[in-house]
């Protein structure tokens, strides 16, 4: 119970992580890094 609840919670969090991520390399050259 708590591992498939603290693996959905990281899944969400991974989401939201990738989402920032694309809206950073749609708004910055990979040069800006």
């Amino acid at each position: 119970m708590f591992l498939s609840s603290s693996l959905d919670s990281y899944l969400m969090i991974q989401d939201v992580i990738l989402d920032v991520m694309n809206k950073k390399i749609r708004g910055f050259s990979l040069l800006d890094f």
